[in-house]
């Protein structure tokens, strides 16, 4: 067990990190040989969704056609994509309010992910966290996709750029 956990420690330790800071005030940390991919997708009036993916891909990833899911079909079994983003909400349909949650502590941890419906193509389930920032609007949310066979290595790497995110002071 100890040397498990020397081993999870070191994952990624030999690997250049890098951090990718996003025009709405947060950034997280990344292994430099994974791919970033920022993105803001206006919604005409039903809002817009804008934020960044990181996975460890040889190529961009695409939504399919005019919605909201990612296509992650074609890629390797071995992906892991990690996206943060927010949602704001324009003028369609009205949702009933949701109760107030409380503000979420950071660092974010797989221990608060929730399987979620995929929101990709080509993937069968995901993992969501629902953030909650102090002092910003909209609905923020991770996402984390695997393939079919990613490594040990990539799901501990995944974590830790989870649990990297953070939002600069403002």
């Amino acid at each position: 067990m100890v040397a498990l956990l020397a081993l999870a420690s070191c994952v990624g330790a030999s690997t250049r990190w890098k951090t990718y800071h996003d025009p709405l005030g947060w950034f997280l940390r990344y292994p430099a040989s994974w791919r970033v991919q920022p993105f803001h997708l206006e919604m005409f009036r039903w809002g817009d969704e804008q934020g960044a993916l990181v996975g460890n891909l040889d190529r961009e990833v695409h939504r399919k056609g005019q919605t909201t899911g990612w296509d992650l079909r074609g890629l390797p079994p071995g992906f892991v994509v990690v996206l943060f983003q927010r949602y704001t909400y324009g003028a369609g349909p009205k949702l009933p309010p949701t109760p107030p949650r409380p503000y979420t502590r950071f660092p974010l941890s797989f221990d608060d992910a929730q399987p979620s419906s995929p929101r990709a193509f080509g993937v069968s389930r995901s993992l969501a966290i629902d953030v909650v920032p102090r002092g910003r609007g909209g609905s923020w949310t991770v996402w984390v996709w695997f393939g079919s066979k990613v490594s040990q290595e990539d799901r501990a790497i995944a974590k830790r750029i989870v649990a990297s995110v953070r939002f600069a002071r403002s």
